[in-house]
């Protein structure tokens, strides 16, 4: 029954509820509404059905964040639609529509359709991008009757400091590939596979020689607010930061890690300090899963981080040779120790599905075949980036907490300090904690100015990347590591800082065992200080797999810390993870160390 036929018989709402309540008939989804919505509003077009609609995808983004993605289909909950060409069109223009109205504020857009043939054809040069040779569509001889539609919803951004963020921290072995993936996606052009395309990422002359990354880069990608296509300049001409931001829904940050061994220790801070929402572990097709590919690998999983998977250089491998490198991949991924599934991405619906299933199922792993040269699977993962959703766990009412990962002295401005909003909400001009010193105290300061993507805003919300301006702080006071914890008004209490707490610990690998008064260092986000075993409860000594409760102290300085929060331990090729369960008090400290002898 529609709303203008419950008017017209006046129907009592509140004796139909309590006869479904006796039924104890389940309410109907919302998509399952909005459904039906569609399907009503196409066949008699109602301002009633216009404004139901839009209410119903405002719940939807309340839920699923600033973007979902929007199926229908023949029989789809229940319903028998057969969707024509001209059916197709309608609903188009009337989600279209629908997005441009004041009250709902996105962007619509259709990306998939079953039964059009969305093929790319490979580009001749580097010159242009992959998407300026883009065949038109085909229509394919699929039936009608199990045609499927797919669009894109995206909120439009009112201002700066509303656009999308999502962070990626790119993994894989030396040599893999990994800046030069990154210099192909966010230039939007091909390499000449003799490295022009890493050389626009590197930051330090040293890299440019050797071609291997030893420091954490930063690489932005945005999505264009209107058609959800990438942001670049002509030919392949990067944009300065503020101009991608203002010109973009949506940015995917990309933090190029060092794939080297010995920069091991600036990789495990990038995982940890940077706040990824996902891992792209580039795998190369001539060689495979070796070397720190499988480190990387482990860290990701052990920190519970989502992994997608890029194989490059498909164009110069074998046949026989990639065939060989992907029965292995996918052979890990489901061994026991990994329990992924892997998505091999061959079509459009498989980037959608992959997308749609990142944050619902934590063991899927989506893998892309890519050429950097030839352009061959490109498109896909940019759709992949661009599909991607923000993680939900970020939470805007509770007080606002950043942890510091780099400090600045900046002429004219002073002292500045950059990293991820972990909750709540910074204003210009809030009082914040900061601290912990090396006595465990805090100081006050207030926020000046704040930053984001290089624009000035007003404010920055959890989950973002941003600069922050500090008075009477000096940049030598500050290192990585210390939080600025929002100060409340009424409320003078210091926050509190710990040399001792407990976590459950798994040893990931360690060639002999491990006792008490073992030193390692020890990364917490953005923490990194040695640590030293104070007990290990039930155990003597711990060895390769295996779990325990353990209660570290920290060597030179109290630090913050909050329970539930992930932990990697390291020395020498020693690793393990873990989680903290509960921070010990001064006199529980005191005593653990008497205990112990120390």
């Amino acid at each position: 029954m529609t709303l203008e036929n419950a008017a017209q018989y006046k129907v009592d709402f509140d004796a139909l509820n309590e006869q479904i309540a006796d039924l104890a008939l389940d309410e109907p989804e919302p998509s399952d509404i909005i459904f039906r919505t569609i399907k009503d509003q196409i066949s008699s077009p109602d301002n009633i059905n216009v404004d139901f609609l839009v209410q119903s995808f405002n719940k939807i983004f309340d839920t699923e964040g600033n973007q979902f993605i929007y199926t229908i289909g023949s029989n789809e909950y229940g319903q028998d639609l057969t969707l024509t060409d001209e059916l197709v069109e309608k609903i188009t223009d009337l989600l279209i529509s629908i997005s441009d109205s004041p009250n709902l504020g996105c962007s619509c857009n259709l990306i998939y359709d079953s039964a059009v043939d969305f093929t790319a054809s490979i580009p001749d040069s580097n010159t242009d991008p992959p998407s300026s040779k883009i065949n038109s569509p085909q229509i394919t001889p699929k039936g009608l009757t199990d045609r499927t539609i797919c669009y894109l919803l995206r909120k439009k951004p009112k201002n700066i400091q509303d656009v999308l963020e999502i962070r990626i921290a790119v993994l894989g072995n030396v040599d893999a590939g990994k800046s030069t993936v990154l210099g192909v996606l966010t230039r939007n052009i091909l390499d000449n596979g003799r490295g022009s395309a890493r050389a626009n990422v590197f930051r330090h002359k040293h890299e440019i020689e050797s071609g291997r990354t030893s420091s954490i880069g930063l690489e932005i990608m945005g999505f264009d607010t209107d058609t959800c296509s990438v942001v670049t300049g002509d030919g392949g001409r990067s944009l300065p930061l503020a101009d991608i931001a203002a010109r973009s829904s949506k940015i995917v940050a990309f933090h190029d890690l060092a794939g080297h061994e010995k920069y091991l220790r600036t990789t495990v801070f990038g995982l940890t300090g940077g706040l990824p929402e996902a891992v792209m572990l580039v795998v190369g097709a001539n060689a495979g899963m070796i070397g720190m590919a499988k480190e990387h690998l482990g860290l990701a999983l052990a920190l519970k981080i989502p992994v997608y998977i890029v194989v490059t250089k498909i164009d110069m491998c074998p046949p026989n040779v990639l065939e060989s490198t992907i029965k292995q991949l996918f052979k890990l991924l489901k061994s026991s120790g990994c329990r992924k599934v892997p998505l091999h991405i061959k079509t459009k619906k498989d980037v959608i599905d992959a997308a749609t299933l990142h944050h619902g199922s934590d063991r899927t792993c989506p893998v892309f075949l890519v050429s950097n040269v030839s352009g061959s699977g490109l498109d896909y993962l940019r759709d992949y980036l661009n599909y991607l959703p923000q993680s939900n766990t970020y939470s805007r009412n509770k007080p606002a907490i950043m942890e510091i990962r780099e400090s600045y002295s900046v002429p004219f401005v002073g002292t500045v300090v950059s990293g991820v909003v972990q909750q709540g909400a910074v204003n210009t001009g809030d009082m914040f904690w900061i601290g912990p010193n090396e006595f465990g105290h805090f100081n006050t300061t207030t926020i000046k100015s704040i930053h984001y993507n290089r624009n000035p805003v007003s404010v920055s919300y959890a989950g973002q990347s941003a600069s922050f301006a500090l008075k009477k702080i000096a940049r030598k006071d500050l290192r990585k590591g210390l939080v600025l914890i929002a100060k409340s008004p009424t409320d003078d209490t210091m926050p509190k800082a710990y040399y001792c707490f407990e976590a459950d610990v798994l040893v990931l690998y360690h060639s002999t065992t491990i006792s008490l008064k073992y030193q390692a260092v020890l990364h917490c986000r953005a923490v990194r200080q040695t640590a030293r075993i104070l007990k290990i409860r039930n155990e003597d000594t711990l060895r390769t797999g295996d779990r325990a409760s353990i209660v570290f102290r920290f060597l030179v300085r109290p630090e913050y810390l909050t329970v539930g929060s992930k932990i990697v331990f390291r020395e020498g090729r020693t690793k393990g993870v873990g989680k903290i369960t509960r921070l010990l008090s001064p006199e529980e400290e005191q005593q653990l160390m008497l205990d112990s002898n120390l």
